[in-house]
């Protein structure tokens, strides 16, 4: 368990060389940009340095990655979606650094035609959907008049006669016909209804039309524009005929795209890849600062690759510049800034995630991954507590990281599972669960120990557990008081809290353990050291007495948090009684269905849903808990966090790895 060492360098050299030296530490990938802007501009060299503001060069590559992205997700979405089974296949394609350039360099005018090309296409394609929807559109509301055998300009030409078409609601129709059938040169036809409405033509003379115009306007008429040179039906054929070249035009368009999709999907994507780590490079260039002819950057790298920084800057750059390069310590006045990289082997790896999410370790602290992990697989094991659940768990995540290749996010995930599986195997044997079933003892330590039968046993354990987490929670902050020579803090921001937790409890359970009043003693005076230990110097960084003590006394109270910690364990067993319940209620039902074949079949479906369900809720109850453990109790007792993620001089890969 590690933070790596970081080596700071601060370089100046002229203006000229800035692009080629970014995109040879971009080989580097691990390299990561201080922001001189913030840290230096306003202080000593705003006379004379500015930001190296690169804001019009990000605006054009944003661009034209957005074109890349457009061609690459109108074609993406051509492609068949892969099963559940074909997905787990989550690996990106690889391949190095200096060959990406090379392909891309050699190809990028062309591939972007190409992508102008295919954003045509897939913009035609819209179009002719948009198209298609509006004449479906237009011909739903001319379907109703489709009876309407003759064209608008033949009714035109009508000398002494008036028309109308259009639809009332259906409860205004017989108020409508009445009121018609009362004019003498009327004529009603009714073209076709449906549940809201009546479409119809009337004729009418001149002589009634403000008699008409009255009762159309009662029933709440509405008119229909038809296309006056064709009947309805004609003008619904043309639709068919407009919808039907429509949808020949957009195979055509589909064809292309495919064949588009063929010969250039990857080389787009790959070409995406290479314009998000030239956006990375130009972000960067506005963390430095710059005059007219030379330009300023502070970075850091892991110590062991300085010589290598150094070589690349120095083979990058021809025209004389200056390298100020050093180790940082833990003690550095930018320690705050500096950035963290962990670095663990292989079964502590994945709980690296675990600490990063609650926060990253500052420089001057120590990586908590590896104290994690333990503690962490233990409580997540404890709540399990079935060896069926813990076997299953290890043979689904050992299955999974064996058959399918995936992301690498992906692969630690199952790892941290596959990890956590064999403690709570080891637990569940110790518990005597197997799927909720008893297991027989062929060995001396299985079922020793029920949190579904011995319930005042399992808590009592659990809390007794959580005094030995918390104690070794304290005694990592020890560790790194001794690593730092802080005498003073190891006295007043541990030794007192273990004198006061260890007196109260003395004192408390002193007499049922049969402790005699000269150890009962001793625990009072234990207590009472710790408490004015921490009275005095745990306030110790304010600079009076009165706030000194003010705060002190602060953390005294703070003595009833230790209490709500240790009574907070009580989740292990009370998690591992819910699921072996659940698990004990699955094998009830199960046999209660009887012998018969169909009772049989019904407790097999029974048990095949059930305890994967309860293996699920176990799972999760046991992640997000232990995880709750970890970072309010566990943490709360050593660890702080508070700094800076490393990162990487690379764009986070999205269709390709670049190496």
């Amino acid at each position: 368990m590690a933070i790596v060492k970081m080596a700071r360098a601060q370089l100046t050299a002229f203006a000229s060389e800035r692009d080629q030296l970014l995109r040879d530490l971009q080989a580097l990938s691990l390299v990561h940009f201080a922001d001189l802007n913030y840290n230096f501009v306003g202080e000593k060299y705003e006379e004379v340095f500015v930001p190296d503001e690169a804001s019009e060069d990000l605006a054009a590559l944003r661009d034209k990655l957005a074109l890349v992205e457009t061609a690459i997700k109108g074609l993406d979405a051509l492609e068949a979606k892969p099963g559940f089974l074909a997905g787990l296949n989550s690996a990106l394609p690889e391949m190095s650094f200096q060959d990406a350039e090379s392909q891309v360099k050699a190809r990028e005018d062309e591939l972007m035609a190409q992508a102008e090309q295919i954003r045509q296409l897939l913009r035609d394609q819209a179009q002719s959907k948009e198209d298609e929807a509006r004449l479906r559109d237009q011909k739903q509301q001319l379907l109703p008049f489709q009876n309407l055998d003759v064209s608008l300009s033949e009714l035109d030409k009508l000398q002494r006669t008036r028309y109308v078409v259009g639809l009332i609601p259906k409860k205004a129709e017989i108020d409508l016909r009445h009121a018609l059938a009362a004019l003498d040169h009327t004529y009603f036809l009714g073209l076709s209804q449906d549940e809201k409405s009546v479409y119809f033509l009337v004729l009418y003379t001149e002589q009634d039309a403000e008699a008409v115009g009255e009762a159309l306007q009662r029933a709440a008429f509405s008119s229909r524009a038809i296309r006056p040179d064709l009947t309805v039906p004609a003008i619904l054929s043309d639709y068919d005929k407009q919808i039907a070249d429509l949808r020949v035009a957009r195979t055509e368009i589909e064809k292309e795209l495919q064949q588009q999709s063929a010969n250039h999907l990857a080389e787009l994507k790959l070409l995406a890849e290479w314009l998000r780590n030239e956006e990375v490079r130009l972000e960067a260039r506005e963390q430095f600062i710059r005059s007219n002819h030379v330009f300023l950057l502070e970075l850091y790298v892991p110590a062991e690759q300085l010589e290598e920084l150094r070589s690349t800057v120095d083979r990058s750059l021809k025209l004389p510049y200056s390298l100020d390069c050093e180790i940082v310590e833990r003690d550095d006045k930018q320690v705050e800034e500096v950035p963290i990289l962990l670095e663990n082997n292989k079964l502590v790896e994945p709980f690296e995630n675990v600490v990063t999410t609650f926060a990253t370790p500052r420089y001057d602290e120590l990586d908590p991954s590896g104290v994690v992990m333990p503690w962490y697989a233990a409580c997540f094991a404890f709540m399990l507590g079935d060896a069926g659940y813990g076997l299953v768990l290890f043979i689904l995540t050992t299955l999974a990281l064996s058959i399918f290749k995936m992301k690498q996010s992906t692969r630690k995930t199952l790892r941290f599972f596959q990890i956590l599986s064999v403690p709570s195997i080891l637990v569940g044997l110790i518990f005597g669960s197997f799927f909720a079933v008893d297991i027989p003892q062929f060995l001396p330590f299985i079922g020793i120990l029920s949190p579904t039968r011995d319930t005042d046993t399992a808590l009592t354990f659990s809390m007794g557990f959580g005094v030995v987490m918390l104690f070794f929670g304290l005694a990592v902050l020890g560790y790194m008081k001794i690593r730092d020579k802080d005498t003073l803090g190891l006295v007043a921001d541990v030794l007192s809290w273990y004198a006061v937790v260890i007196g109260a409890i003395l004192m408390i359970f002193g007499q049922n353990w049969g402790l005699g009043s000269g150890a009962q003693l001793a625990a009072k005076i234990m207590l009472v050291l710790g408490l004015i230990l921490v009275l005095v110097f745990s306030a110790r960084d304010e600079k009076s007495w009165g706030a000194r003590l003010g705060w002190g006394a602060y953390n005294v109270y703070g003595v009833t948090s230790w209490i709500g910690d240790i009574v907070s364990y009580a989740r292990l067993a009370a998690l591992a009684m819910a699921g072996g319940f659940i698990g004990y209620a699955v094998n009830l039902i199960a046999s209660m269905l009887g012998t018969s074949i169909i009772g049989k079949v019904g407790a097999l479906v029974v048990l095949l849903i059930f305890h994967p369900f309860n293996l699920f809720l176990s799972c999760l109850s046991a992640y997000v808990h232990t995880l709750r453990l970890i970072y309010v109790e566990f943490f709360g007792k050593f660890y702080e966090g508070g700094g800076k993620p490393f990162r990487r001089f690379r764009a986070e890969s999205e269709y390709v790895d670049i190496k």
